[in-house]
C-alpha cells in the first residue's frame, strides 16, 4: 500500500524522512504543502523546505501532533506574506 501512497509525491520533491513517523503522515503533510503552494502561487519545491523547517521546529515541543499540519500551514503562510 505504501507504494501507491508514495506515488503521489513527485520524485523531484525531497522530504526529510526523519520528520514523518509513517507514509500516511508524510502524505498528510505533503497535501498541506501542495495546498499552500496553490494558494500562494509558488512551486512545491519552494514551499517544501520552508514547511519542513517550520514542522521540525514545532514538532520538538508538540505534545499532540494531530494539529501540526494546520499550525505549520498557518505559520508558513504568515512567513510567505
Amino acid at each position: 500500500m505504501e507504494t501507491s501512497l508514495q506515488a503521489t509525491i513527485p520524485p523531484n520533491v525531497l522530504l526529510k524522512q526523519y520528520l514523518y513517523s509513517d507514509m500516511k503522515e508524510k502524505i498528510k503533510h505533503f497535501g498541506e504543502i501542495q495546498s499552500i503552494a496553490g494558494k500562494l502561487h509558488l512551486t512545491i519545491t519552494e514551499i517544501a523546505p520552508l514547511y519542513e523547517n517550520v514542522l521540525e521546529s514545532l514538532r520538538c515541543n508538540a505534545k499532540v501532533t494531530d494539529y501540526l499540519p494546520i499550525l505549520v500551514s498557518k505559520k508558513v503562510c504568515e512567513l510567505c506574506k
